[in-house]
């Protein structure tokens, strides 16, 4: 998209967006970007002059092309600086609320669905730790989720639900492999006692939802939800089978995290599908 946009609005520039989006891809395809070295930050650099250079240029633009096509690839632009910025994730990048990949993730849900009717419902899929509307991290209130930043904004429209498990394949980079071609199909035993989800296996459920939102009288059953933390499935892009339990379980507090909870007995990974090189088939950028 940026590619045909340049074509149209900036041809003598287009070579040189051209390259910069092609090595974003290939830092994406070989991993290069998460190697700690300074690769993301010569792309951040480059993606930050061409933010700047397109910003300048608003006026010439907007005369080869219109208002909203120009602002749709002003948002393309930032949605890239966001991706590369966002690697810098697991170092820091965090401002209390106003900070971080989350943070970014939050702000473009929210841009998305101000350019729809008011009352437009959106469902969006991602990692427990994204969803909750606390923290990414169950037992540290440093680190907001996006569902937190939702959650202050959208207050009740927001609902969030969590997964859970209790056994059976995943998808993730396994870690026991030396030259790890990517995402593999792993195997979850099952869950400790004290985990969430071996409370549904006990009461001899197979899968099962259950709403947060309803009010509950009981004492005991109120305590349970709000007050005691309890062990959840917590991987994300990495498991090995030498890890404990402990290293893949989020302690949760049930209501201050999720509305509602979808749980699975057993699981089975995600289809994988092929990976296209959308800059080079399609020119998506």
């Amino acid at each position: 998209m940026l590619s045909r946009y340049y074509d149209k609005v900036d041809p003598l520039e287009k070579a040189g967006v051209d390259t910069l989006l092609k090595r974003v891809d290939q830092a994406e395809v070989n991993n290069s970007i998460n190697t700690g070295d300074t690769t993301i930050q010569t792309l951040a650099r480059s993606m930050v002059a061409l933010q700047a250079s397109f910003l300048h240029k608003e006026t010439a633009y907007v005369s080869k092309s219109s208002q909203q096509e120009y602002e749709e690839m002003k948002w393309h632009l930032n949605i890239l600086l966001e991706f590369l910025t966002a690697k810098n994730y697991n170092k820091g990048r965090v401002d209390g609320r106003r900070g971080g990949r989350d943070y970014d993730m939050a702000q473009n849900v929210l841009g998305l669905l101000q350019g729809f009717p008011a009352g437009t419902k959106m469902i969006l899929w991602a990692h427990n730790g994204h969803i909750a509307k606390d923290y990414l991290d169950a037992v540290s209130v440093s680190v907001p989720s996006m569902g937190n930043y939702l959650k202050a904004e959208l207050k009740e429209a927001y609902y969030a639900i969590g997964f859970d498990i209790y056994h059976g394949s995943i998808q993730a980079n396994d870690l026991e492999l030396k030259d790890s071609p990517g995402l593999e199909e792993v195997w979850l035993p099952p869950v400790p006692e004290e985990n969430l989800s071996a409370y549904f296996v006990r009461a001899g459920l197979i899968k099962a939802f259950l709403n947060l939102r309803q009010t509950q009288n009981k004492a005991v059953i109120k305590e349970w939800l709000n007050e005691r933390r309890i062990g959840m499935i917590d991987i994300g892009w990495a498991y090995s089978a030498k890890w404990p339990p402990s290293y893949y379980t989020a302690p949760t507090i049930l209501q201050r995290a999720f509305d509602g909870i979808i749980f699975l007995k057993e699981s089975t990974r995600a289809v994988p599908a092929k990976r296209i090189n959308t800059y080079d088939r399609y020119k998506f950028y």
